[in-house]
């Protein structure tokens, strides 16, 4: 915990460092620190890519597989078995499945 502390002090006086240099030393700063910038806003950027080209690929696939599938089965009867318990804490449950 005492480590948080000490990093937490080091980030303050990085912080109130650069706060106290000049507008135009900030702005080299700032210019230097660009390209890191958008490098990083455009690995966001092609990660969102890949997830949407991956559905996109995946979703079809994922269709046609179930219409080959399941094309054989029909609609199955589906059985409910209720168990009643006379206990003086339980009450009837209406109860409506639908597939």
């Amino acid at each position: 915990m005492f480590q948080v502390f000490q990093q937490v002090g080091r980030f303050q006086t990085l912080r109130g460092d650069f706060g106290g240099l000049p507008s135009w030393a900030r702005l080299i700063v700032f210019i230097a620190a660009l390209p890191g910038i958008v490098l990083g806003v455009l690995s966001v950027i092609l990660f969102l890519v890949t997830i949407l080209v991956l559905l996109l690929l995946t979703v079809p696939v994922y269709r046609l597989l179930r219409l080959v599938c399941l094309a054989g089965h029909s609609e199955q009867d589906v059985t409910v078995t209720v168990v009643r318990s006379d206990s003086p804490g339980s009450r009837p449950v209406d109860v409506k499945v639908i597939e």
